[in-house]
């Protein structure tokens, strides 16, 4: 199901509605209920990725794993390129 759109939203390719805020979040409900929030401090971006099952079944959680896994198996200069 697409995410629910609550408050100033927007998608990861968009600037925020109301940019003065800078805040947004999402909101997908069915299988796997999922919430996502954006919003800025000290000028990062900061996502907070949440489902309702254990972390370790999280897509996030799975991502962040995975990534790992690929940045130490290509070393640095791989790990240089990703962030570029």
């Amino acid at each position: 199901m697409p995410f629910q759109e609550q408050g100033t939203v927007h998608g990861r390719d968009q600037r925020p509605v109301h940019a003065a805020k800078k805040f947004s979040i999402r909101e997908r409900t069915g299988k796997e209920e999922t919430v996502v929030v954006n919003f800025f401090a000290d000028g990062f971006e900061i996502e907070i990725f949440a489902q309702n099952i254990p972390t370790r079944q999280q897509m996030a959680y799975r991502h962040l794993v995975i990534e790992h896994e690929l940045l130490n198996q290509y070393g640095e200069v791989f790990r240089q390129q990703v962030v570029a």
